[in-house]
């Protein structure tokens, strides 16, 4: 079971329309799967961070819950053991095994639900 994370941004004060993009999922005993975007120059944690800097740029997850950014980096960021190993656990669909000083987290270029 698992939780995804979506950010919308451009949320119009007039009417409320946003556009949405797809920043991951937790799923229990799994690293985190980052959606990365390489044409919007969306490809690392950071990339995201930045973004979420814009207060006009909002965090929720599907149920519609509000994240703060400090939330949402701990979600991708400080994770236990994975599957009883010491160290990442690969998915199937995602590109890229992240592990540095920021967390340990999966980079997916596609979308995944």
């Amino acid at each position: 079971m698992g939780t995804n994370y979506y950010m919308r941004e451009n949320i119009c004060n007039s009417c409320g329309r946003y556009n949405e993009l797809h920043i991951g999922k937790s799923s229990y005993g799994w690293a985190f799967s980052l959606r990365i975007y390489i044409d919007e120059n969306i490809r690392t944690l950071s990339d995201w961070k930045k973004l979420w800097q814009d207060p006009k740029n909002l965090i929720f997850d599907e149920y519609d819950n509000a994240i703060t950014v400090d939330e949402m980096i701990s979600c991708i960021t400080d994770r236990q053991r994975y599957r009883g190993r010491g160290g990442l656990v690969p998915m199937q669909y995602c590109d890229i095994s992240q592990k540095g000083d920021d967390g340990d987290y999966e980079l997916c270029a596609y979308e995944f639900c």
